[in-house]
């Protein structure tokens, strides 16, 4: 029996994990939306964390069956390493935006880790080692409470470690660019990201609708990283006036989805979705000499 070479076996767990991905990430779209839709922010965006880093464990796991996955889809797998090369390639371009963007930036004195830029619009934090937070250069005049509430979402990112899990979800994203529920799944984290740091504001002391009229002040960051504003301003809005469960424990969460992945993932990556037939595999014999 012939043995299928590695790109058929990389292609056939590539798209096994894929669908199987699907499962964890529609979970958790109806975890998020049902049971735990009055849960606080931090535990929703464990619950999307979990899922969405789960989700490339699978191609591995998959892998493991080896000839059982393989399939003959080398221009299809070239097209995706096209792709994901692209992705990667975006992320590391944002990277070096934000580099170039705090090169040019004001320290504040008087807080270590901020810098005022000139011509951003609104806050944003990006970092792992030396997390940065960079606030438009107007932010010198802001009154002290709009400044405290300010600092407090962003310094709240760093805590939660937010940086780190936009870079890995980025690299999620990139891996599974063809997947749109991974696409659906990584703005979801980010949305709910931005909720908890939200909430931190206000457990910080900012008052609800004095935080939403700030928020509304401010534009859309204007480069890339995690900061306020963006697409989802809205209902952050609603969010910060609404009466809801704001708790920042994220970590029961996150140890119960963990648990539940570990237990599942396994079970769920040996299933097989297709099994390649064996006559496929056998040898042929050699046509007669003429």
């Amino acid at each position: 029996m012939n043995t299928p070479p590695l790109l058929a076996i990389a292609a056939g767990a590539l798209l096994d994990g894929s669908l199987k991905a699907t499962v964890g990430l529609l979970s958790a779209g109806l975890l998020t939306a049902g049971p735990l839709r009055w849960a606080s922010a931090a535990q929703r965006h464990a619950v999307w964390l979990v899922a969405l880093l789960g989700a490339p464990l699978l191609v591995p796991l998959a892998a493991l069956r080896g000839a059982e996955v393989a399939l003959d889809a080398g221009p299809a797998l070239a097209v995706w390493a096209i792709g994901a090369t692209i992705g990667l390639t975006a992320l590391l371009a944002d990277l070096w935006a934000l580099r170039r963007l705090t090169a040019r930036a004001a320290p504040d004195p008087d807080h270590p880790g901020l810098h005022f830029v000139e011509g951003l619009h609104g806050p944003l934090t990006w970092g792992m080692w030396r997390p940065v937070v960079l606030l438009p250069a107007v932010a010198k005049g802001w009154a002290p409470p709009a400044l405290h509430a300010v600092l407090a979402h962003e310094r709240a990112h760093i805590r939660r470690g937010d940086w780190l899990v936009h870079l890995a979800t980025g690299v999620v994203q990139a891996v599974f660019w063809f997947h749109p529920a991974v696409w659906w799944a990584r703005a979801r984290v980010a949305a709910e990201a931005e909720h908890a740091a939200d909430d931190a504001a206000l457990a910080a002391g900012a008052r609800p609708s004095d935080y939403a009229a700030l928020l509304l002040s401010l534009a859309p960051a204007s480069g890339p990283g995690l900061g306020v504003g963006g697409p989802s301003l809205g209902a952050r809005v609603r969010a910060v006036l609404d009466r809801r469960h704001r708790s920042p424990r994220r970590a029961a969460a996150l140890a119960l989805c963990g648990g539940l992945s570990v237990l599942a993932l396994p079970t769920l990556g040996a299933q097989a979705l297709w099994t390649t037939s064996t006559e496929a595999l056998e040898c042929q014999p050699a046509p007669p000499p003429k």
